[in-house]
């Protein structure tokens, strides 16, 4: 049987003229109303009932008057037959053994009115991944230091009555949330192993511990670790914003190292005297050009070897860095003098 064997055998037994015009809808613990309209809609029907464990789904026949004409049920184990779930269901929803995963929890970070969270931070970052979990998207309608209202993407479509509403506490800093209404009115979404608002932001705070541990992770690892503990699949360029995010969020961003060149610049001279530092800026742009320092007494407990090399920044701002070490009397490597430009030239 298929969505169009359906559709005859209700006009047979309801005695519908060709004329007669009517809809199919059903409802589920997480939508309140989901219309069946074609032939995906028909499949995703057996999908939602083996995901929310209904052992039997019934079907509405509504006539376009609005009015309800009568009933029928289609039961998940008569359809077996019809429809294999799993050519329709992820890894986390298909028979056998079932996976759990570190998102599996996401589905409860928001429960109900009153909730408190640490900061209007923390809310956004939990209220983006129960909407990945709970499989729908969000408009934020009003999104500002204090106040958050969010909406169900298929409010103006749809009408979903989907709804949360929060405020930041003055006495504690802390959000709360005063309304929420968890009940989808709209057609609804079946979870599936991607999300557009899986972003860097998410994954960032998913993969913190493992950046930490190891700063050569690839982004290609990130992907295949994320799809095995969340259950997801991240594109190549999140998981690399998302790492960036980390390393930036441990040791500051590229920018602000440059700002704090300055403070280089004097905690040099306070702890190595006879030091020498020296900053260059581009007078017409007041841009960094050039920086070099030198630890000129180290010259005198080194051994008569020096080694000049550079390499080539990866950031954003390129660039070369240019070192002179010395060996000292331990066999390790002193600095000399180091040298940040945008290339390796005779005046560098």
């Amino acid at each position: 049987m298929n969505y169009s064997d359906l559709i005859q055998s209700i006009r047979k037994q309801f005695k519908f003229s060709s004329n007669d015009s009517f809809h199919l809808e059903y409802s589920s613990s997480a939508c309140f109303v989901i219309y069946l309209d074609n032939e995906y809609d028909f499949k995703m029907l057996f999908c939602c009932a083996k995901i929310y464990h209904m052992d039997n789904v019934v079907v509405t026949v509504v006539k376009d008057v609005g009015k309800s004409c009568s009933s029928t049920s289609v039961v998940v184990d008569d359809c077996a037959e019809m429809i294999d779930e799993n050519d329709y269901l992820g890894d986390a929803f298909k028979d056998g053994p079932q996976k759990f995963f570190f998102s599996d929890e996401w589905g409860s970070y928001l429960s109900h009115a009153g909730q408190k969270f640490e900061s209007i931070a923390n809310f956004r970052d939990k209220l983006r991944k129960f909407a990945v979990q709970s499989g729908f998207h969000y408009v934020l309608s009003r999104n500002d230091s204090i106040y958050v209202n969010v909406v169900c993407t298929n409010r103006d479509v749809d009408h979903c009555g989907w709804e949360v509403l929060g405020y930041v506490a003055s006495i504690n800093q802390c959000f709360y949330i005063t309304l929420f209404n968890n009940v989808h009115t709209c057609r609804g979404m079946i979870r599936n192993r991607s999300h557009r608002q899986l972003r860097s932001k998410i994954v960032r705070t998913c993969i913190e511990s493992s950046v930490c541990l190891n700063l050569g992770l690839m982004p290609r690892e990130i992907m295949s670790n994320f799809k095995s503990t969340y259950g997801y699949e991240i594109s190549y360029k999140v998981a690399s914003r998302a790492k960036k995010r980390c390393v930036e969020k441990m040791y500051g961003s590229e920018c602000d190292s440059f700002s704090m060149l300055s403070w280089f610049r004097e905690a040099v001279l306070e702890t190595n005297p006879g030091s020498s530092v020296v900053l260059e800026v581009d007078e017409s742009t007041e841009r960094f050009k050039k920086g070099f320092c030198s630890q000129i007494q180290g010259f005198k407990f080194s051994l008569h070897v020096l080694y000049v090399d550079g390499a080539f920044g990866k950031s954003k701002y390129k660039g070369q860095i240019l070192a002179a070490t010395r060996r000292n009397g331990n066999k390790g490597f002193f600095p000399l003098a180091l040298c940040f430009c945008d290339s390796e030239t005779e005046e560098n």
